[in-house]
């Protein structure tokens, strides 16, 4: 018995949605664990970051194009054959790869995963809309966006376990299945004699006269904004973390993953609100609240903020996710246009968020800026959509005060800007200048050279930042294959032969170790080394693992042992001044006269030039005042940086004294100067611990060196030569 394309749809409503969402979560979860591993695999490759950058813009690029062209095909021509082409050609490519394993083979297998992408999701959500009864589209999105929102927890998960030993082969065969295993349900389960097409030829001709471009205007550039704000959140919400607490990667996975979370656990919920309430409202209001929340996320400090700014993100999706989606097809025959120029717009929001957060960072050397300036393009965005809600007069008034409000926030630009361009005519030579930054040590390390031509700049500071990269891999204590996380894991089984630089380095930690009376102990690592050490008072088991006298260093071999299980080193009080000395050392090489680096507060600056330095008030958001320095490095330590309060008004803080293994509480900020950064980095780290009174007789014994505490009481105290400020 033949049916109708009514019918028929009545038939498959039971089967297809389940199927639709299946094959989204299948394909979504082998690109996320791919996702996940390739920026890995490319890091420990060496490739340059720069053509990493520009695969995954050409992923987002690919599905941005492809978008909107497979949603119009699916309307005309039906979901099977398009989710068999895109699945089959992810399946090629992946297979590709054992044939032809090149590593940069993985570009092309990137890209093509961004055409596989954006055919299978823009189709399988017109097939979800088509199929899911009328009435119930919010409940249908909202169980896919939840299938595909879990790739955002299982997707890293996957990919660290498949990961394990850094090759790309156990990865690709996960994508494989996955893509493969979805290709075997469209075929088997998607009826070949089922819908030719999801709309008819009468439907198409008819959905001409059905368009809203007003309004579906205004929804996606909110959803532009959305996506823009999304994206710059999963790329620079992670540098935020590690700024401003000190826990281990997984912890920091676990921050990033929290919107995601509430998201997923609502989206079922919320998915019903669209079919029963206010839609636009919905989109409104959710949207709204994952802006704002984005802006205030900036400023958030410590643990319990995080969170809490992470729930109300997820909130903010989870309202305005499946609503938008239903808005977007509600009133139209043209679900699969429509649901293209969504993902459009959603991938023009990923593919620009990054860059636009990310010139924001480089320029003011601050992740904060780049979270709130995406925050408040997600405000501005949701505009139309607030603007077609009001009646005339409302509008007329909304309009006149966001005049103004734009006005004033134009002229204080302009102010600050005047005072930029002033500022920079105050310094003003015929010299030659450049500036350079990047992301590493957990921050964003900036370079500003002088006295030479642009082309030799670039290079140095692309060796440079190179060094940076390679040491900073060695030295740190979570890096698994560096020298130091390779002694870490042997501690009490065996020594370990390690690199040069690391060999030297640890040598000079223990004699400083040995100078201080052990107040600077780089085996303080076996406290550090716990997520939020500075929270919980450490056990007494821990302290007797700290002590730098039980490092052995053996110099033949240039290997270092651990002798008892447990044992760790932490160079955190000085490695990041030694990579600072040796990126100037690689700008010397390169022939630079004069240039400044800094790195999350740690300076080095050598040439002719006097630069000015402002140093932090660690109580407030301004500078104590401004000192000048050459020929210096000038590092700074407080409880400011990474801290929890506790209800006696003590702080607790990241910075540690050894021999308590409780936070110090003598300062609660110093700053040092000496003629390396190394050296400033270890005195400011010991003279934090020690206070004014006994580092003031341990200083004595290093040439050219000075430093200024700030006390608990806020009173300033400093050596004899520390140089008084110009500015206030």
């Amino acid at each position: 018995m033949l049916l109708s394309k009514a019918e028929k749809r009545e038939e498959y409503s039971g089967v297809n949605p389940s199927l639709a969402i299946t094959v989204l979560f299948l394909s979504s979860l082998g690109i996320g664990v791919f996702f996940f591993a390739f920026p890995l695999f490319a890091f420990r490759s060496n490739w340059p970051g720069g053509w990493l950058g520009l695969v995954f813009s050409l992923y987002y690029l690919a599905r941005l194009l492809v978008a909107p062209i497979a949603g119009e095909l699916a309307d005309r021509y039906g979901a099977r054959v398009l989710l068999l082409t895109a699945t089959y050609l992810a399946c090629l490519l992946v297979a590709s790869y054992f044939i032809f394993p090149h590593q940069y083979s993985l570009f092309y297998i990137q890209f093509g995963l961004g055409i596989s992408s954006g055919i299978i999701k823009p189709v399988a959500l017109t097939l979800l809309a088509s199929q899911a009864p009328s009435g119930r589209q919010g409940k249908a999105f909202g169980w896919s966006n939840t299938a595909t929102n879990l790739v955002f927890f299982l997707g890293p998960a996957l990919g660290g376990l498949l990961f394990y030993s850094f090759q790309m082969e156990r990865i690709l065969g996960f994508v494989l299945g996955c893509m493969f295993l979805s290709s075997l349900l469209v075929h088997f389960l998607y009826p070949r004699d089922g819908l030719v097409s999801l709309q008819t030829a009468k439907e198409r001709q008819a959905k001409r006269n059905t368009s809203r471009p007003g309004g579906q205007m205004a929804l996606m550039a909110a959803v532009f904004g959305r996506t823009l704000g999304i994206s710059a959140l999963l790329v620079f919400f992670p540098i935020l973390l590690t700024q401003k607490l000190a826990g281990p990667a997984w912890s920091t996975g676990l921050l990033v993953a929290v919107p995601g979370g509430i998201s997923c656990l609502l989206l079922p919920f919320t998915g019903k609100l669209a079919d029963s309430s206010q839609r636009s409202v919905l989109v409104l209001i959710g949207m709204l609240v994952s802006a704002a929340a984005l802006v205030i996320l900036g400023s958030c400090s410590n643990l319990a903020a995080f969170i809490s700014i992470g729930i109300i993100m997820g909130l903010g999706t989870a309202l305005s996710l499946p609503s938008s989606m239903v808005q977007a097809i509600e009133g139209t025959l043209a679900k699969g246009r429509m649901l293209g120029i969504f993902q459009t717009t959603a991938s023009a929001g990923f593919l620009i968020g990054p860059i636009f957060s990310g010139v924001l960072v480089q320029w003011t050397a601050s992740a904060e800026t780049g979270l709130i300036a995406a925050g408040l393009v997600g405000l501005l965005s949701c505009l139309p959509l607030i603007i077609g809600s009001l009646s005339g007069s409302q509008r007329s008034v909304f309009l006149i005060t966001g005049a103004v409000l734009i006005l004033g926030s134009l002229a204080t630009i302009d102010q600050h800007s005047s005072a930029l361009q002033q500022n920079e005519r105050s310094f003003n030579s015929p010299v030659q200048r450049q500036t350079y930054a990047n992301l590493a040590m957990g921050g964003i390390v900036h370079l500003k050279t002088e006295g030479t031509d642009e082309k030799t700049a670039q290079e140095a500071a692309t060796a440079a930042f190179t060094v940076i990269a390679e040491l900073e891999n060695d030295f740190g204590h979570r890096s698994p294959r560096g020298s130091v996380g390779r002694i870490n894991s042997s501690a009490g089984r065996e020594k370990v032969t390690v690199s040069a630089a690391a060999f030297h380095l640890i040598e000079r930690a223990l004699h400083f170790g040995k100078l201080s009376d052990g107040v600077f102990d780089i085996t303080i690592g076996a406290v550090t080394s716990l997520p939020f050490y500075y929270q919980q008072m450490a056990s007494k088991d821990k302290a007797a693992l700290v002590d730098y006298r039980k490092v052995e260093m053996d110099t033949p071999t240039q290997s270092v042992f651990l002798p008892q299980e447990g044992m760790a080193l932490d160079l955190g009080g000085l490695a990041k001044g030694s990579i600072v000395d040796a990126a100037a050392a690689e700008l010397q090489k390169a022939g630079i006269p004069s240039a400044l680096i800094e790195a999350s507060g740690d300076f080095y600056c050598y040439g002719e030039r006097i630069w000015r330095i402002g140093i932090q008030d660690p109580r407030s958001d301004g500078l104590l005042g401004v000192i000048e320095v050459q020929n210096a490095g000038v590092c700074g330590s407080g409880d400011y940086y990474q801290y929890v309060d506790s209800d006696n008004e003590e702080r607790s803080h990241h910075i540690l004294d050894a021999g308590r293994l409780t936070s110090a509480h003598q300062s609660i900020a110093v700053t040092a100067i000496a003629p390396s950064t190394e050296l400033a980095d270890a005195l400011a780290t010991t003279l934090f611990i020690m206070g004014p009174e006994k580092g003031q007789t341990f200083l004595r014994q290093f040439k050219d060196c000075s430093a200024m505490w700030v006390l608990p009481d806020k009173t300033i105290v400093t050596s004899p030569s520390f140089p008084a400020f110009v500015e206030h």
